[in-house]
């Protein structure tokens, strides 16, 4: 493994874009997430996540092969900790900011990369409506950010050519390639 970089932020940030145009480029390698969700329409199983049931996600979460596993929106998350490892380039996953501590532990070595909306946007008034207990989830994604200082970055996404490249950019620097 020549690194990890970990890409966190809420729903709608453009984390999966962003990923799949970075994985683009030599050197990075997007391992998926393991969900107990639904794919949407546009998700390749096993590319985009690895769709599996309930019973399956218990066996494997049981058995030690996933790490940093969250559930979000009734929906559970993990990471295969060893297709990390297994990575011949940057590894590079999307993280729920509440696992990133525990991810940070589990792979010293990794870059943070914090992805957030840009102010105005429709995804960032889209994430404002679903926050149900009045803290805004980049509130609550900046305190889980701030133990890995040193190791983290954010960047606001304009969702346009420029802003991808600059993503691409920010990735590269962060990891040395």
């Amino acid at each position: 493994m020549a690194g990890v970089l970990a890409i966190v932020g809420v729903s709608g940030s453009g984390k999966t874009h962003l990923i799949k145009a970075l994985c683009t480029n030599r050197g990075f390698e997007r391992i998926p997430s393991v969900t107990t969700r639904a794919p949407r329409p546009d998700e390749i199983p096993g590319i985009d996540k690895q769709f599996v049931a309930e019973p399956e996600f218990a066996n494997r979460e049981a058995a030690g092969e996933l790490t940093c596993v969250a559930e979000i929106y009734g929906a559970r998350y993990g990471h295969d900790a060893q297709s990390i490892d297994a990575s011949s380039g940057v590894a590079v996953v999307e993280l729920a900011a509440k696992s990133v501590d525990e991810f940070a532990a589990r792979f010293p070595g990794a870059q943070i990369l914090v992805v957030r909306p840009a102010a105005g946007s429709e995804a960032r008034e889209a994430v404002s409506r679903r926050e149900s207990d009045g803290t805004h989830a980049e509130e609550r994604m900046a305190e889980n950010v701030t133990s890995v200082d040193g190791r983290a970055a954010v960047f606001t996404n304009r969702y346009d050519a420029a802003s991808e490249a600059e993503f691409i950019a920010l990735a590269r620097s962060l990891c040395g390639t």
